[in-house]
């Protein structure tokens, strides 16, 4: 990875689980935990949560936005928005329909290129160094 990669890691969540979509009426989707400061989702206004809650062992951030929809592609299952969101490409436009307060929004948002981060260059030194057990088994 480096030069030419989208911009793929602005928002964090995971999918709504089937309880609190009963237990609170919240549509199936992708549920916003947090959202990368300065990112295109960023740009379009998208809100993380605010108010963590456990459900069994597992903490959720509730209050943000849910994405419900990517490019046409409904949000209902992990596999979906995974297959969506590596399918993007640098210069992508990508609409999103989003769930907020019990109204669904939209917005549209071209993807730039990632930006260049200080521990790209260690990684991709890391990455070409040959192993050791290589060295060692010639």
């Amino acid at each position: 990875r480096g030069l030419g990669d989208v911009y793929k890691r602005q928002v964090y969540g995971r999918p709504v689980p089937a309880i609190m979509q009963f237990a609170l009426g919240l549509p199936p989707g992708l549920l916003v935990e947090t959202i990368e400061p300065d990112s295109p989702a960023d740009s379009i206004g998208l809100r993380g949560g605010t108010l963590p809650v456990m459900i069994g062992v597992e903490e959720y951030l509730l209050g943000g936005d849910i994405i419900i929809e990517v490019n046409g592609t409904p949000f209902y299952h992990l596999d979906e928005i995974l297959k969506t969101v590596r399918s993007f490409s640098v210069g992508d436009d990508v609409t999103m329909k989003f769930w907020r307060e019990g109204s669904r929004h939209e917005a549209t948002v071209t993807l730039p290129e990632r930006p260049v981060l200080a521990g790209d260059s260690l990684r991709f030194r890391e990455r070409r160094r040959p192993s050791r057990s290589y060295l060692y088994s010639q």
